[in-house]
């Protein structure tokens, strides 16, 4: 079983952009709340 690695790269970048605007959407919420 060979899984291409840049394939493999794009989907860990994916998910690294996916959380990262995830927890910011999550930071900016609680900012709100906050002020």
């Amino acid at each position: 079983l060979r899984i291409p690695l840049e394939k493999l790269k794009d989907k860990e970048i994916e998910s690294v952009k996916d959380r990262v605007t995830w927890l910011s959407k999550e930071l900016g919420q609680r900012l709100i709340w906050i002020h």
